[in-house]
């Protein structure tokens, strides 16, 4: 059976939904309608890692005269904070949602 993603998924979800399907394709595991919501999620939480990750990466960037006052510099840090526990809470979502799809090298065996 062929499905294709939600409308509303961005690219980085569309990518991972599209690199799943094609390695459980090459795998000769058939993904099924009842498949369709752990792979939704596992995709959301990958695009959400993947994007906090490159705005953490973005913000470290920065050089230091563009955080020059002592409130942004503050606020900086707790959206960089609340960046950090995002991602980390995605990645271990997908993480978990990955092994009902056989994607980690442990779970393969």
């Amino acid at each position: 059976m062929r499905f294709d993603f939600p409308q509303w998924f961005d690219e980085d979800a569309r990518a991972a939904w599209r690199e799943v399907l094609a390695e459980m394709g090459r795998r000769g595991i058939k993904i099924l309608a009842l498949d369709r919501t752990a792979l939704v999620c596992y995709c959301t939480d990958h695009a959400r890692w993947a994007q906090q990750t490159r705005l953490l990466a973005e913000y470290g960037s920065k050089k230091a005269g563009e955080r020059s006052s002592r409130v942004r510099s503050f606020v900086q840090a707790q959206e960089r904070q609340v960046r950090q526990t995002i991602a980390q809470e995605a990645w271990s979502q997908a993480n978990k949602l990955a092994a009902l799809f056989f994607l980690s090298p442990a779970d393969r065996i």
